[in-house]
């Protein structure tokens, strides 16, 4: 069994913003957000799926205002009424396999993810150390999310085990003094969880989970 959908969703608005001490900015904005979408059960407890997204993520009022906020004696912090929707790319598939029988489940994923007009920090440090930050758009931003769940009965403990393993990468820019500096994050989870089958009179749990988040 197949099923294979594309839709596409449209947006639109106004967007205008004035201060006393600047000139009024008005804007028109269209965005197409297109959708496709692919499912194939291809045994019985057997499924693999796929699909692209996209949507938009439109600055908030706050985000807009040109004047300094939340300032304090090192650092001021000041919106941007140029600041362009965060535009995001999304792709992803999915397996999944479930034996009825022993109960057994193995659940697997990748998922990728590019945003363009990422909206970030610029960051100024005089020599003084102390700090102006500017909300600005940066060209690129990447994201990579893999993750696998495998869960099984041990019937001669009367137990289930679930594991699940995450990793997540992320490369993006950062602007310092007006330089460009690319960030890259890879970050790792797993987890391993146990806990009695029959739960009528008791019910244990125990959660053992690691992450490691490397510089």
């Amino acid at each position: 069994k197949t099923q294979f959908s594309v839709s596409a969703q449209i947006e639109s608005g106004a967007r205008s913003s004035s201060v006393k001490s600047v000139n009024r900015s008005d804007e028109r904005l269209i965005y197409v957000l297109p959708q496709i979408s692919w499912d194939r059960e291809y045994r019985k407890g057997r499924r693999l799926s796929a699909g692209y997204d996209a949507e938009v993520n439109i600055p908030q009022a706050r985000q807009l205002y040109p004047l300094s906020f939340n300032s304090n004696s090192v650092q001021r912090f000041y919106g941007n009424r140029d600041l362009k929707a965060e535009y995001n790319h999304g792709l992803h598939i999915h397996s999944m396999i479930f034996d009825q029988f022993s109960f057994t489940s193995l659940f697997t994923g990748l998922s990728a993810q590019y945003t363009k007009n990422k909206i970030n920090w610029s960051r100024k440090v005089d020599e003084q150390l102390n700090q102006v930050l500017t909300l600005v758009n940066v060209k690129d931003d990447y994201r990579l999310r893999s993750s696998v769940e495998f869960g099984t009965p041990i019937r001669k403990l009367k137990m289930n085990i679930s594991v699940d393993w995450v990793e997540r990468w992320n490369q993006g820019i950062n602007l310092v003094n007006d330089v460009e500096n690319t960030t890259t994050n890879f970050n790792h989870m797993l987890s391993v969880k146990v806990d009695n089958r029959k739960k009528e009179k008791w019910d244990i749990e125990h959660i053992n989970s690691q992450t490691d988040k490397p510089i």
